[in-house]
């Protein structure tokens, strides 16, 4: 049943983004957004016990959670109860002033839960190309909320963020290849399991370590121009400051710590292989 949690934990807000495009009223997609958030972050808790309890969860080599994981899952869970909540009087607002139109709302609702969908995606993932993955979808997902209001500055803004983040992560994915390449050698040539962060982290000191620290430069670069480090953080203002309220919040709160998370596993992996001197 623990294991079971890694699979539902994602599906829940998809399930309930793809319910919001079905329903008119905004009480009742408010309603979904605060229930679904709710879940997440329940879902979280028990995966917490569950991984306190046992150790580390893993679902079919895809999925896996372990005390790091955890963190980030229990993260997003409690922003996005907390900007669920919020947006109950912010989108009340902004139905007023005009900014929001009733017929665009399930849109709105469904986009935002698929953002975190391919969050907790992110980082639940074990195989390091899901991971990769998951993140582009997080770009996809976000774009789209950034310029949802449809104003200039905003689809600017959108634009910036998807051509920027997309030429960083490739850095990331070529960075992911060379790690990939780098466990297929140490395991003489066999591909199974070499994408897998647990078992990449259980032979990482066989690694090359030349080859695994030219791969984290890439994933450095390619992941931290997503989680806004200077001076790949170009993208960043304008998108936190053109994307809905609570959008902006989970930008920030969220999935800026996605793309770190992103970064952790890889410096594990290069901190194993390279020795404790590499920084």
């Amino acid at each position: 049943m623990s294991s079971s949690l890694l699979w539902i934990a994602p599906l829940v807000p998809v399930a309930a983004a793809l319910c919001m495009l079905f329903v008119g009223s905004r009480q009742l997609l408010s309603a979904l957004d605060v229930a679904s958030s709710l879940a997440v972050l329940g879902l979280g808790i028990a995966m917490a016990y569950g991984v306190a309890e046992h150790g580390a969860l893993s679902a079919a080599g895809a999925l896996r959670a372990d005390d790091v994981a955890v963190v980030f899952v229990l993260l997003i869970g409690v922003l996005a109860v907390a900007t669920s909540i919020t947006t109950v009087g912010w989108m009340r607002q902004e139905l007023a002033r005009g900014e929001m139109s009733e017929n665009r709302l399930r849109y709105y609702y469904a986009l935002v839960h698929g953002f975190i969908a391919t969050m907790l995606v992110t980082v639940l993932s074990d195989n390091l190309g899901i991971l990769w993955i998951a993140m582009e979808g997080t770009t996809i997902t976000s774009a789209l909320l950034v310029g949802f209001h449809g104003h200039k500055a905003g689809l600017e803004a959108a634009w910036k963020y998807i051509i920027v983040t997309t030429i960083g992560i490739s850095f990331g994915l070529f960075g992911t290849v060379l790690v990939y390449g780098a466990a297929a050698h140490a395991q003489g040539g066999v591909t199974s399991g070499a994408m897998n962060y647990s078992s990449i982290v259980a032979i990482a000191e066989t690694l090359d370590p030349g080859i695994v620290r030219i791969g984290f430069i890439f994933v450095l670069v390619g992941y931290g121009t997503k989680a806004g480090l200077a001076p790949v953080h170009m993208w960043l203002p304008d998108a936190h400051s053109q994307a809905p309220t609570p959008v902006s919040a989970l930008l920030s709160g969220a999935l800026l710590k996605c793309a770190l998370f992103g970064i952790i596993r890889f410096h594990t992996i290069a901190r194993e292989a390279c020795g404790a001197g590499f920084s």
